[in-house]
């Protein structure tokens, strides 16, 4: 089956995925700035000291990883009902990683466009 829609209609369209899309990141985000910051961490591999993003737990100041935080975030995020899909588990990657370098616009755009 094919669904031939207009130019105009394709705008509508957009603008509402957009609106959805950027609600989704916003609900994130603002979840993230609530509870972590980000942090630098260095670790040792090979006899030399790398930097290596971190995010520190504002509750109780414990540092994670950012695997560990997209744990957390899944978790959070998953749907409540069977039927949903819930949010991606690259979108979230992406919205975390934005988060982290502050590359997230103040439209709540990421810097790729990923689908959630």
């Amino acid at each position: 089956m094919k669904l031939i829609i207009t130019e105009s209609q394709l705008k509508i369209i957009g603008i509402f995925l957009n609106e959805t899309h950027s609600h989704e990141v916003e609900k994130i985000v603002t979840y993230l700035k609530n509870n972590y910051e980000p942090t630098g961490k260095y670790v040792r591999k090979g006899g030399a000291y790398s930097e290596k993003p971190m995010v520190t737990i504002k509750v109780d100041g414990e540092v994670i990883t950012l695997k560990d935080l997209l744990m957390v975030v899944k978790n959070e995020f998953k749907p409540l009902e069977k039927t949903k899909e819930g949010v991606s588990d690259d979108f979230i990657k992406q919205v975390i990683q934005d988060w982290m370098f502050n590359k997230v616009s103040d439209k709540f755009e990421l810097s790729k466009n990923i689908s959630h």
